[in-house]
């Protein structure tokens, strides 16, 4: 068992002594505000993103196969985010549980594109994270 200092239930991170100290000058913020939205314009550029939208455009029009494949993406991050698990073999278990709906082209398409996006949000995030040598050894 560990040991935990007691803290007085009464005490309080003052979030105005966070701010006067931590401030950046107007220049950094206006710059990374800056880069911040060069950053959004070029995923909303990129064919990523377009491709996404696009589909997912199209599948909300047939609502039975949107909500399936919404179920199919659901259980598949239930997979990934789970440890206690064999991923191959729950992978191959998933799919053939949803070969109904990945037989569909639509379907398929949208849930490659859906991937595609989320592999390139995730390779940024985990750069701005490196870059920023924030310490997420917690979250293991």
């Amino acid at each position: 068992m560990k040991n935990f200092i007691k803290c007085d239930t009464k005490t309080k991170i003052d979030d105005t002594k966070f701010n006067e100290s931590n401030e950046m000058n107007e220049h950094e913020l206006n710059n990374i505000d800056s880069l911040k939205a060069q950053l959004i314009s070029a995923i909303r550029d990129s064919e990523e993103y377009k491709t996404y939208h696009g589909l997912l455009n199209k599948i909300k029009l047939n609502h039975g196969v949107y909500q399936e494949v919404n179920h199919y993406r659901q259980r598949c991050l239930e997979l990934q985010i789970s440890s206690n698990v064999n991923f191959v073999e729950e992978n191959t278990k998933l799919q053939n549980e949803f070969d109904n709906v990945l037989c569909i082209p639509l379907a398929r398409d949208f849930i490659f594109a859906d991937m595609r996006l989320c592999k390139m949000i995730k390779n940024i995030t985990n750069e701005i994270v490196n870059a920023g040598d924030i310490d997420i050894d917690f979250l293991d």
